[in-house]
């Protein structure tokens, strides 16, 4: 765990998969104060900066937010100026692109003509040519039928859900199609 202050108002902590296992932190639902296992965890995290950093937090407002990575989570707490609308829910921002990766426009097409079939589950979909490579983005919803993503790997190559990843892509990645890419070019198929 690491924990550092990024000036008066800003903190960032690093966690590990330990780290939120011990916290009793979870991507699946949402960090709400009327939870008990959330409101336990929030203070925990409150408690380990005032441990470890000397800040007070008591009767300050602050701002939590978590965003997962590979090996844990990275949580960006923010103290903000008091007012008397005070919001008590926290969601935790989850990333849950996947990234496929095709060496021709055959395996690609066939992999978004497969699926096409399954759009109901595909919240977005985005499409990228960078480093000789196809990229296919996919941002599912829960519910999808397990077997669809081995489907894929006949086609292409899953190669995680990594945020930098996804971010460097679609940076400096030549756009095929940056908006609902598989219903969109499924469709012609």
């Amino acid at each position: 765990m690491i924990i550092e202050k990024i000036d008066d108002k800003r903190i960032i902590m690093a966690l590990t998969d330990e780290d939120m296992n011990n916290l009793s932190i979870d991507f699946s639902e949402k960090l709400d104060l009327n939870n008990c296992n959330s409101k336990t965890a929030i203070n925990q995290i409150v408690n380990l900066t005032n441990k470890y950093l000397g800040i007070k937090t008591k009767d300050k407002k602050i701002l939590i937010e978590a965003v997962p990575n590979e090996s844990g989570c990275i949580i960006f707490i923010s103290f903000l100026p008091y007012s008397d609308k005070f919001r008590k829910v926290y969601k935790v921002k989850q990333s849950n692109g996947r990234i496929y990766t095709f060496i021709n426009t055959d395996d690609l097409m066939s992999a978004i003509k497969l699926l096409y079939k399954y759009n109901r589950y595909i919240f977005n979909s985005k499409c990228y040519f960078y480093n000789n490579k196809y990229y296919l983005i996919l941002m599912l919803i829960r519910g999808i039928p397990r077997y669809v993503p081995y489907l894929i790997n006949e086609y292409g190559n899953y190669i995680g859900k990594n945020p930098l990843k996804i971010a460097e892509i679609t940076e400096h990645g030549q756009v095929i199609e940056c908006e609902n890419a598989v219903k969109k070019i499924g469709f012609y198929l």
